[in-house]
């Protein structure tokens, strides 16, 4: 039986971001385990690359009560198992806290889990923020 080598990557990105608009906020952030091939021995096909977007839309009001605090942090995670290979790769993003006011930092959290036989050789993060009015 082989041995699974276990790797997690886990790093705190996007420290600078803050929300600095009066008006409805929306945030989105995609995390693609691949990058476009430079040598032709690179070259990844779609099901083998992992794509998962969180999307948070929020209007949010003072709360005067306790009870009106608002609930858990967004949290998102996929997993994808690759062809002839046992194991997944399991990919994980979330916000610290459900509800940002203006001008707060934005701080997005990252988890690449690597439960499979296969190598991850790159992993590219990309954040975009828009506002709708």
């Amino acid at each position: 039986m082989a041995t699974v080598q276990r790797t997690v990557y886990s790093r705190q990105l996007f420290e600078h971001h803050s929300l600095q608009r009066d008006y409805d906020n929306i945030i989105s952030l995609i995390v693609d385990p691949t990058v476009p091939a430079e040598r032709a021995d690179e070259k990844l096909h779609r099901r083998s690359t992992v794509r998962m977007g969180i999307r948070v839309v929020q209007r949010a009001v003072p709360a005067e009560d306790e009870e009106e605090q608002p609930g858990p942090p967004p949290h998102a995670s996929v997993d994808k198992p690759f062809l002839l290979s046992d194991g997944r790769v399991e990919l994980e993003a979330s916000l610290e806290k459900a509800v940002y006011s203006h001008g707060e930092p934005l701080l997005v959290n990252v988890a690449v889990h690597n439960n499979s036989s296969k190598t991850v050789r790159r992993i590219k993060v990309g954040s975009s923020a828009s506002v709708n009015m």
